[in-house]
């Protein structure tokens, strides 16, 4: 089964109350242009993360697992299932564990220590 698009994971993110002025703003502009656009994206995702939010932190995962907007990094990838996990994601945790089938256990150290920085620092997504 493959993971949902990061276009299919930010329309709920957006609707959610995050940032609703600029979010209502996009949506009465129409979705479509943002989902082709991964800086815009990017930047909604950065928002909701600073927010906390776990889907935002799955979000995150996709972008880096597939190179949406950001240079593919499965390492990357991991850490930010793995802390959308630790909030309570679902979608986090079955994407944490099909990342994990790709990575080396070494791999998967570098990850976790990752998690750890990323949530000790506020969830910093700018990595």
């Amino acid at each position: 089964m493959q993971p949902l698009s990061v276009v299919e994971h930010i329309k709920p993110v957006l609707m959610a109350r995050l940032v609703p002025l600029e979010s209502q703003a996009l949506l009465a502009a129409g979705i479509r242009g943002v989902g082709k656009d991964y800086a815009e994206a990017l930047k909604w995702q950065h928002k909701a993360v600073a927010q906390g939010n776990a889907v935002a932190q799955n979000n995150l995962g996709l972008m880096y697992g597939k190179g949406e907007g950001v240079p593919q990094n499965s390492v990357t990838a991991y850490a930010w299932f793995n802390i959308a996990a630790a909030n309570g994601s679902t979608k986090g945790k079955s994407n944490k564990d099909v990342a994990a089938k790709q990575l080396t256990p070494a791999q998967i150290i570098q990850a976790q220590a990752l998690s750890r920085d990323r949530k000790s620092t506020r969830l910093n997504s700018s990595h």
